[in-house]
């Protein structure tokens, strides 16, 4: 564009720093986050090797046992407002270990949420914005992310997280939060979840309803199958909460159809 004077410079055409701009099948321009590029090309200088505890391997890389392989850039993991403590402090130790051998770090995750949503968590390091309007996120990928952000130590993650169930868990997802955070044993959501889920059991005319005799029956089968599928410790802080918010016969009866559902022999927490 010519400016005041007349003359034309023309337009920055350079490669941007952490994005590249490339053609999409409409022939629209998009951006990749470098560490979805090929390595050689993005000048990657670390792998991250994803593996499940369970040692089934989805998408495996090559021949080993990893469910997926990553090339990234320690610069973006390790500095920044969005840095992972964890390998900051990784890149940060000076010894011959065979992580700096290999240049690789093998991390081994527990609940498949948690490896499906490792991507995800990439695209935060390298500064996307993961939860935008346009792709709204399931609740099992935002407690997935909540504890990827407390596993690497990104606390910028830690706090989207949070501000985010603090906006959107309401009493009708309220179980699905409690059985999300229970797979890892997030103690501070599972309290929170469990308080939404009791206010939800508490509104008793919508959910139970007295027979001919007086007696509470619930007239929800979703809703019994969820009591019943609650373990112990989870419905033991549903219940905390529930005391508070509901009479004690209603209390007795909700006690009482759990442990009618409990397995033989499976022992309730004193």
């Amino acid at each position: 564009m010519p400016n005041q004077n007349g003359i034309d410079l023309g337009e920055f055409t350079g490669p941007a720093l952490l994005l590249d701009s490339t053609l999409d099948d409409k022939g629209q321009a998009y951006e990749d986050l470098i560490w979805r590029q090929d390595p050689e090309d993005s000048f990657s200088d670390w792998k991250i090797l994803i593996t499940l505890s369970s040692g089934k391997d989805t998408e495996a890389d090559d021949s080993d046992d990893s469910v997926a392989t990553y090339h990234v850039h320690r610069n973006i993991l390790a500095r920044g407002t969005r840095k992972s403590e964890y390998f900051e402090r990784l890149f940060k130790i000076n010894l011959n270990t065979e992580e700096h051998t290999h240049g690789a770090s093998k991390i081994d995750l527990t609940v498949p949420s948690a490896a499906a949503s490792f991507p995800l968590m990439l695209d935060f390091l390298y500064g996307k914005n993961v939860f935008d309007d346009s792709a709204k996120p399931s609740i099992e990928t935002v407690v997935a992310l909540r504890h990827l952000s407390t596993y690497f130590g990104i606390r910028a993650l830690y706090k989207l997280t949070a501000e985010y169930i603090k906006l959107n868990m309401m009493e009708d997802d309220s179980f699905e939060y409690l059985m999300q955070a229970r797979l890892y044993q997030d103690e501070k959501l599972i309290t929170a979840a469990a308080f939404e889920y009791a206010k939800k059991l508490s509104k008793s005319t919508d959910y139970f309803k007295r027979d001919d005799t007086g007696s509470y029956i619930i007239h929800h089968y979703d809703l019994e199958e969820e009591i019943n599928s609650l373990d112990p410790d989870s419905f033991e802080c549903v219940m905390e909460s529930l005391s508070d918010l509901i009479q004690s016969e209603f209390y007795s009866f909700i006690l009482m159809k759990y442990l009618q559902g409990l397995p033989a022999g499976q022992p309730f927490p004193e």
